[in-house]
């Protein structure tokens, strides 16, 4: 794909396009067997427009040890003296990043064009990613930046973000930061058409410099209803800073105890009732959908009912497995409303439905 700038006035972006451009070559090669241009690809373009951007776009058959269809996204960004070279690799299926290699390098050599094409390579060829590491965690991080600006300064943000994205996909799946529009261009000419995977939490975090060091702050909310489950306290980062960002302490326990919520491993629970209403621990963001007919079957006791909404952190309910619930589904209770009891696990019913006609009895089916 096209480069992905950020931090640059334009006649630094002038300088680095013609070098960034002529190194697209190169990382198409190191990623790419047989690469050529999207405008071959046997999908068809769609204006004369989309001709024309399709040049700019490689495909071919990856390197890496994937079955899925990948994006590969070269980012650089500028952070005062130094520029953050980067390469994304991600599954187009679902735009999340897979993996992220950084390397830093002083700016000013790049745009008096001390660099020559040795060093490019050189530059290039350690960023290449030779495995494709599946991201089995249920959590799925956004990360926004609570101020964003297109002065130079600010803009470095953007690299704070990439660097932090790195030290997070070290556990959790994370959304593409930078050169999203590229990887959505690319899905809608290559006709993929599932929807992008949605974040489940997202980060909120702001970016200060003091004198010789970073003050960082961030806060996490829940992505369905948007409130907010972590205030957060502001961390230090000592310089070099670009190349010790890492998750605070505290946050990375409010993250493993979000991880541990979304297990889909571990059955939706019931933490109160109400009436023919039961509250589960777990909901939208788990996967349960408005109809999803849930049940309970045991030699004592038989359960049915289907999922009518959902409900957030305000009704500050815990789950029987110990945390806070952010976000939880309100299951109404068709069959046996006296026998729920909170710490029942709910599973998905299996009975046909609909039900045939004319109406025949339907029992749940083990």
């Amino acid at each position: 794909m096209p480069w992905e700038f950020a931090g640059f006035d334009s006649e630094q972006s002038q300088v680095l396009s013609k070098l960034m451009t002529a190194s697209w070559e190169r990382i198409a090669d190191l990623h790419l067997d047989n690469p050529r241009s999207l405008s071959e690809h046997k999908t068809p373009a769609k204006s004369l427009n989309s001709q024309r951007i399709r040049r700019r776009y490689k495909f071919g058959n990856s390197k890496l040890a994937s079955d899925d269809d990948i994006f590969i996204q070269p980012i650089i960004c500028r952070i005062k003296k130094d520029a953050i070279f980067g390469i994304q690799v991600g599954s187009l299926k679902t735009g999340l990043i897979d993996t992220l290699k950084i390397q830093i390098i002083p700016l000013e050599a790049l745009l008096q064009n001390k660099t020559d094409k040795d060093q490019l390579k050189q530059m290039f060829d350690k960023l290449t990613v030779t495995q494709w590491r599946k991201q089995k965690s249920p959590l799925k991080l956004q990360l926004n930046l609570k101020r964003a600006s297109n002065n130079t300064t600010i803009a470095a943000n953007l690299c704070h973000n990439t660097m932090l994205s790195q030290a997070l996909l070290k556990r959790f799946n994370v959304q593409q930061f930078l050169g999203s529009q590229n990887t959505n261009y690319v899905r809608g000419q290559v006709g993929e058409s599932n929807p992008l995977s949605r974040a489940n939490r997202t980060i909120h975090i702001d970016w200060l410099e003091q004198k010789a060091r970073l003050l960082a702050y961030a806060e996490l909310s829940e992505s369905v209803f948007g409130h907010e489950i972590h205030r957060g306290d502001a961390w230090p980062i000592a310089a070099p800073y670009p190349q010790n960002i890492q998750v605070p302490e505290k946050l990375m326990k409010k993250l493993l105890m979000e991880e541990a919520s979304l297990n889909q491993e571990t059955a939706p629970m019931v933490a109160s009732i109400y009436g023919a209403w039961a509250y589960l621990d777990k909901g939208r963001a788990w996967g349960l959908k408005v109809n999803d007919r849930i049940f309970i079957k045991t030699d004592e006791k038989t359960v049915k009912g289907h999922v009518i909404g959902y409900f957030g952190p305000r009704k500050r309910l815990m789950s029987p497995a110990g945390y806070p619930i952010q976000e939880g589904a309100i299951v109404f209770i068709r069959t046996g409303q006296k026998k729920v009891r909170i710490g029942d696990s709910l599973i998905f019913d299996p009975t046909e439905y609909p039900a045939p006609w004319p109406p025949v009895p339907t029992p749940v089916q083990n």
